[in-house]
């Protein structure tokens, strides 16, 4: 048997002495060539042992990024709350700076209103002091000067009716105020009571007679009469006849302002309402009277049996003023008569006044155009409303002789 040893595992391998005494050369020679072995085999087993540089190299440059990675994502974290608190804090900064705006808007308004305040106390302070000198040492002082200065700085109404009445008539160029009278007086309970009078007067279309019930402590109006007119022969108070005839006169100039003057405005007291309807209703009955003329005037040729008229038909021109406006204030409608061919036809237009908006007591005209056959059938339906487009960009007239040049190939 050989006294070689039986390598048969590392651990035999890793434990069998190198230096193990043998027999003879050959014994020496063979543990010589072991031991070679042996180190061999070691130094194979270490190098299969030891892990790859290349992968962990690359295994801890990808370690090294993804941490980089984490930090940077850190930073840009904190970056971002950091930026929602400043946007935080830029919109309390805006919030404070509007509310200071306010607050400042608002004291320069305050200022604004007590500097104007300060003011017109002082005008009223200096004007009451000139009263007061005057009064006290009027020897001492031009009455004309003090007149003029106090009615050059008085900041309350004028005492100057005459002056009021000139201004009234600049807004209300149509009527006109006369018989103004005043008069207070105590009422049954105590009240002092101021009153009014006057007449209004649309010259050649209607008078109508106020009084104004006004309390003398709030300066406001109570009542509204239409005032009653002394008998002197019999020394009673009666309905004067020409408040009536105003009324209906109102009425027939037109119904639907005269019904809300009489149901609304007379009983609320609502003196603005009604002095301003009454000029509206004025400025269109005046229109009416200068167009309604010019249209009779130029077609007098075809205005058949209507005596109302037959004193505006004549070859020379009417200049009685009271004479036209009584014949022209209450007509409202004009008929020509026209000839086409063999067929004869009417021509009518209906112009009304009516009020247009009770708030603020306008009134505005309402026209109507239709031709009509003899046996009283409606032609040319379409007509009223091309008459309608043609009045307001060129008016009544011309839009009238514009249909009948066309319709009726009439040329005047």
């Amino acid at each position: 048997m050989s006294n070689i040893p039986d390598i048969t595992s590392l651990s035999d391998l890793l434990t069998t002495s190198p230096n193990q005494p043998s027999s003879s050369g050959s014994k020496e020679h063979l543990g010589e060539k072991n031991t070679g072995l042996r180190l061999d085999l070691a130094t194979k087993i270490n190098e299969e042992s030891r892990p790859d540089t290349g992968e962990e190299s690359r295994t801890n440059n990808s370690m090294e990024e993804m941490e980089v990675l984490l930090k940077q994502q850190s930073v840009k974290l904190a970056l971002v709350g950091e930026r929602n608190e400043l946007l935080k804090e830029r919109a309390n900064l805006r919030s404070s700076v509007d509310d200071l705006r306010v607050k400042m808007k608002y004291l320069q308004d305050l200022k604004q209103k007590q500097s104007t305040q300060k003011k017109r106390e002082d005008l009223l302070t200096e004007n009451a002091r000139g009263i007061v000198t005057k009064t006290a040492i009027p020897s001492l002082q031009n009455d004309n000067d003090d007149d003029e200065i106090l009615e050059s700085l008085n900041v309350l109404p004028s005492s100057n009716w005459n002056h009021r009445l000139d201004l009234i008539k600049k807004f209300y160029p149509y009527i006109d105020v006369l018989k103004i009278a005043s008069s207070n007086y105590y009422d049954e309970d105590g009240r002092l009571v101021r009153t009014i009078e006057f007449v209004l007067v649309s010259p050649l279309l209607f008078r109508i007679p106020f009084k104004l019930l006004i309390d003398a402590r709030t300066e406001a109006i109570f009542d509204i009469q239409l005032p009653e007119k002394k008998n002197h022969l019999t020394n009673h108070f009666k309905k004067s006849k020409t408040i009536l005839q105003s009324l209906t006169t109102l009425t027939m100039l037109s119904h639907s302002f005269s019904q809300v003057f009489i149901k609304d405005y007379l009983p609320a007291c609502k003196i603005n309402l009604a002095m301003y309807g009454l000029s509206s209703l004025s400025k269109i009955l005046h229109k009416r009277i200068s167009v309604i003329y010019k249209l009779v005037r130029k077609y007098a040729s075809h205005i058949k049996d209507d005596q109302r008229l037959n004193p505006l038909l004549q070859k020379d021109e009417l200049t009685d003023n009271v004479k036209l406006f009584s014949i022209l204030k209450l007509l409202d409608n004009v008929t020509l008569t026209m000839k086409k061919g063999d067929d004869i036809f009417t021509l009518s237009l209906h112009w009304d006044i009516v009020l247009n908006d009770p708030v603020t007591g306008e009134c505005e005209s309402q026209l109507s155009l239709g031709v009509f056959q003899q046996d009283g059938k409606q032609v040319f339906p379409s007509i009223n409303e091309l008459f309608i487009k043609l009045i307001k960009e060129y008016g009544v007239v011309i839009g009238i002789t514009f249909l009948i040049e066309k319709t009726f190939d009439l040329q005047i």
